[in-house]
């Protein structure tokens, strides 16, 4: 068997209507009643509507699905994709201790992570290369949406500060242009 890597196309950038929605969202997501607290051996107390009914109880994503989905069509364009389409929405708060292990994503082309509480020091995601168990860590600041293939290993570290870090998350398909 031969095993090659190949770059992967991967994105960053600032969601333009971020301050807009920033605090009417963060506004919905804790008082959200449905939240869950995650735990498991690599997951350690992160409040998330992971799991939860798919739409119909996330209402902050009411507001923000057309703006993001725009976003993301523009996003997997610039990639050389069309018709992009995404789904799976969730949130996750890491408050301090917080984290969320190495894992990837099924079912889907592309994660997107939506930075939308994130003081400075706040814990950015880690992505691992399983062949060689290699780190790497973009830079990302609040407002930003990072983009990345869903087979790729990636965690959130812990939490060492005692600001709250709150991401929305979701998949992402898309078809190959022809041009």
């Amino acid at each position: 068997m031969k095993i090659f890597t190949y770059d992967s196309l991967c994105s960053i950038e600032k969601f333009p209507e971020h301050e807009k929605y920033k605090d009417q969202t963060l506004r919905l997501i804790n008082s959200d009643r449905f939240r869950k607290n995650l735990k498991s051996e690599d997951t350690m107390n992160i409040f998330s509507d992971w799991d939860t009914d798919k739409y119909s109880r996330k209402l902050y994503w009411i507001d923000l699905n057309n703006p993001l989905h725009e976003f993301i069509e523009n996003v997997t364009t610039k990639m050389g994709y069309k018709n992009s389409s995404m789904s799976n929405f969730w949130y996750q708060q890491y408050t301090k201790g917080c984290k969320h292990g190495w894992h990837v994503h099924e079912y889907c082309m592309f994660t997107s992570v939506y930075y939308l509480e994130f003081p400075e020091g706040s814990p950015r995601t880690e992505f691992k290369n399983t062949m060689t168990n290699e780190v790497f860590v973009p830079d990302v600041e609040e407002g930003d949406i990072m983009t990345f293939p869903s087979f790729v290993a990636h965690r959130a570290p812990v939490n060492d500060t005692d600001n709250r870090k709150t991401i929305l998350s979701w998949h992402v398909n898309a078809q190959v242009d022809p041009k």
